[in-house]
């Protein structure tokens, strides 16, 4: 799996342009198409956050946590200027303050996206500890995010330019990391792990350094018709991945179809 930080300069050509990863997915597919062999998970954590099971409410608070503490702390530290062990505090506080107050169960989607509802609620968390002047210890020591995972992904803000806000940015990176890592599994679980390789392989490599389907095909013992089409099957079902990993952070399917156009990612075509 690629590192976090490779990710900024990716480039994918079924994203809007700010937002396309570095390798190049083209849709063209020569051969037949194979079939899609995944079923669709329906899952939306954040509908599942007003639920009125609380094992349900807080799973889901676990998930949207999941789904967003990396741009949080991007935030913190693009946004308000804070230092690593700061942000990493706040990122505490804001869920503590988010699973205290059932926040995300308050939610209303016809005041925005979910995701700029849960940016908004942040920088109010902000202003409120920075009136308050002082730090301290939030939820009684539980810990949202491990102190070691927030200083591995401490590294990848390295590349952000200082007056730029990554919210966004960091949203979308890391709902890429987790689609990756969901077609991985994926295709393990269906013995088709050498379609993976051959994404890896070809997909999340620099332009320069991407072989070409000849040398796959050579590598692999496949033909290259069998590159051509292992490609596109495992295009089509990131793509998948990723919806459904949208669909999770968003209300509904309306607000799942806002999201997807401003990534540029065309639900029709997957099904």
């Amino acid at each position: 799996m690629p590192r976090a930080s490779a990710a900024f300069g990716w480039r994918v050509t079924f994203l809007a342009p700010r937002y396309r990863p570095r390798f190049a997915m083209e849709t063209a597919c020569a051969g037949a198409t194979l079939p899609a062999v995944f079923p669709e998970t329906r899952y939306s954590a954040v509908a599942a956050a007003a639920s009125d099971d609380p094992d349900e409410r807080r799973a889901a608070v676990a998930r949207l946590v999941q789904g967003y503490y990396k741009p949080v702390y991007a935030h913190l530290r693009a946004r308000w200027r804070l230092d690593p062990e700061r942000a990493a505090d706040l990122v505490q506080g804001v869920f503590e303050h988010v699973r205290a107050r059932d926040v995300f169960a308050a939610y209303q989607q016809d005041r925005g996206r979910f995701r700029t509802f849960v940016r908004t609620c942040l920088d109010h968390v902000v202003e409120s500890d920075f009136r308050a002047q002082q730090r301290k210890k939030r939820g009684g020591g539980q810990r949202f995010v491990s102190a070691e995972l927030l200083a591995e992904y401490e590294v990848d803000l390295g590349a952000a330019e200082p007056a730029e806000d990554p919210f966004d940015k960091e949203f979308v990176r890391a709902l890429f990391e987790r689609g990756v890592e969901r077609l991985r599994e994926r295709l393990a679980a269906a013995n088709k792990s050498q379609y993976f390789e051959l994404f890896r392989s070809y997909d999340l490599v620099d332009q320069d350094d991407r072989p070409t389907y000849a040398t796959l095909a050579e590598r692999f013992g496949l033909r290259s018709t069998d590159v051509t089409n292992y490609l596109h099957f495992a295009r089509k079902e990131l793509r998948r991945a990723l919806v459904e990993e949208l669909r999770a952070l968003t209300r509904d399917e309306a607000e799942l179809e806002e999201e997807a156009r401003a990534l540029g990612l065309d639900i029709e075509a997957i099904g």
